[in-house]
């Protein structure tokens, strides 16, 4: 097989053309089975300027082997039926960036490339599917799930973090704030109405870890968190007070 920028063309069918194979997936062992079909595939690093596929008898026949298969034959040739060929890219799962749920929530987890192969999550737990290419997962703390993939040509692997941020111990659905600009860049502010009570505002990243924690006096209506110091990513910011435990998700860009 050769694998080139440009195509090879030789109108001499009873001459090999000349130029050294880019995959010898046989090795140069000899097909003898003639009752059936069989598989030819072997890895090829590409380097990015390949164009076209060629088939055939490449080599000069001072490095080819030979076999007789039929001795009774008269004939001193052999041909080949080639079906079924196909160049399949081998790259490791594409998974999306560690992601944040709440508790009781799921995601959807997998390989966005979709490419034919076996897949294996790891752990199962949590997993509504641990050998699909794509599953439902319903972790009930922080989980970091591996997904295996296991191709003709290779098997590679990938992680996916999911952080759980617990379930509120107090929630009051009655309680409602803003949040405005939301992405942002540098700022947050927070809209209460009024605020009654004396609150603590704290933001966790992905991984579930307290970034920042400030004191919102009793009795306002808005409230300025400066977040430009934070890496971008997605945040859970949590209010509370003896009353209340509310949360919103937060896009720093």
């Amino acid at each position: 097989m050769l694998l080139s920028e440009d195509s090879v063309f030789s109108s001499d069918v009873s001459s090999p053309i000349g130029i050294p194979p880019t995959l010898k997936p046989m090795d140069n062992n000899c097909i003898i089975d003639t009752a059936n079909w069989t598989i030819i595939k072997g890895l090829y690093i590409a380097t990015g300027d390949e164009k076209f596929l060629t088939i055939g008898r490449l080599e000069s026949d001072s490095i080819i082997t030979a076999i007789v298969v039929n001795t009774n034959s008269p004939a001193r040739s052999a041909y080949y039926y080639i079906d079924d060929v196909s160049i399949t890219e081998c790259r490791p799962p594409v998974l999306a960036s560690d992601t944040l749920i709440d508790e009781g929530q799921s995601v959807i987890i997998g390989d966005s490339s979709q490419d034919v192969a076996n897949y294996f999550w790891s752990p199962s737990v949590g997993l509504a599917c641990d050998t699909c290419w794509q599953t439902i997962a319903s972790p009930t703390e922080t989980t970091t799930y591996t997904l295996k993939k296991i191709t003709p040509c290779d098997t590679t692997q990938a992680n996916i973090t999911i952080s759980v941020t617990p379930a509120p111990p107090n929630p009051n659905p009655d309680f409602h704030f803003s949040l405005k600009p939301n992405p942002s860049s540098n700022f947050i502010e927070l809209g209460f109405g009024f605020l009654k009570l004396e609150s603590t505002v704290k933001i966790y990243d992905l991984q579930g870890r307290l970034v920042l924690i400030k004191n919102i006096p009793k009795e306002i209506e808005n409230y300025t968190i400066p977040i430009q110091h934070l890496a971008a990513g997605q945040y859970t910011l949590v209010i509370e007070n003896s009353e209340f435990f509310v949360r919103k998700r937060v896009m720093k860009i």
